[in-house]
């Protein structure tokens, strides 16, 4: 008879845990259900301010709000091995079909009209005496493969 006694109060208090367990657990559930995270700042400030309306707009509108970027580094100084994760991770976003475009081929179609703005203007952004003292140096071959390397 005591045995039977000391099994039912410990069945009443692993019931009652196990309940308070389900309970806990449900709420929980339930809770995460109920939250939401927003991640859109902009949205949390005042929307009557003309300055924050004109960043708004231009942060909802402008074309680099909607791109992933990638950077991929590595040590030691290896580039191949930095071209061949390039690659790999390029290859696989390509075939995600989840990226509408992949890589630089639309901005490099930009380049030979960007070098012939930058050589047409170059005259007003500096001086002679500042392209032959700050620039020259700069585009000397072994400058650019330090860089480079």
């Amino acid at each position: 008879m005591k045995i039977l006694f000391y099994k039912r109060k410990y069945f009443l208090r692993r019931s009652l845990a196990a309940l308070v367990i389900l309970a806990v657990a449900g709420l929980f559930v339930v809770g995460l259900q109920r939250l939401q995270f927003d991640s859109n700042i902009l949205a949390s400030l005042p929307q009557r301010d003309p300055v924050l309306a004109d960043a708004h707009y231009l942060f909802t509108h402008h074309p680099i709000y909607d791109r992933v970027v990638v950077d991929v580094a590595g040590g030691g100084g290896n580039t191949n091995v930095m071209e061949e994760g390039a690659d790999l991770v390029e290859t696989r976003m390509r075939e995600s079909g989840l990226f509408k475009d992949v890589g630089f081929r639309q901005i490099g179609r930009l380049v030979p009209e960007l070098m012939r703005h930058v050589v047409d203007h170059l005259p007003i952004l500096f001086g002679a005496g500042e392209l032959e003292r700050e620039i020259l140096p700069l585009l000397a071959p072994e400058i650019i493969h330090r860089t480079l390397d």
